[in-house]
């Protein structure tokens, strides 16, 4: 998992470029490899969808929450769920909801998502 910001999602992916020495950048340059630095998402690292996973609604910038997992057939590396600050919280809580009912019980299962559903609530009045 990882929070990404403006900052972080502007940042490049060569981070040690500025310590390559002039002679390996023009030996770099000379072998036709690019020598400036990528952006994170020209570099592939980042695949941005235009909507949260959990919700669906448009993101209308950061922080946002992206999970990555394996995904084998994806060219680029693994899967990457983005959302929204709060639906991350809001799939956490269903997540946990599911693997209580495996554990203990629908009953029990459902009466803990009532209560972190109302604690959550309650923390979002807090602020």
């Amino acid at each position: 998992m990882s929070i990404v910001t403006d900052e972080i999602f502007a940042k490049t992916l060569c981070k040690g470029y500025d310590a390559l020495d002039e002679r390996t950048k023009a030996d770099l340059k000379d072998m036709g490899i690019p020598i400036e630095p990528l952006s994170a998402v020209d570099a592939g690292f980042y695949n941005l969808p235009d909507v949260c996973f959990f919700c669906g609604k448009r993101f209308a910038g950061f922080p946002a929450i992206l999970w990555e997992g394996h995904h084998p057939d994806h060219g680029k590396g693994g899967l990457q769920l983005w959302l929204h600050v709060e639906c991350a919280k809001a799939l956490c809580l269903r997540l946990m909801r599911d693997w209580n009912e495996l554990k203990t019980g629908k009953a029990t299962a459902d009466r803990l998502f009532r209560q972190a559903r109302s604690d959550h609530k309650a923390e979002q009045n807090e602020f």
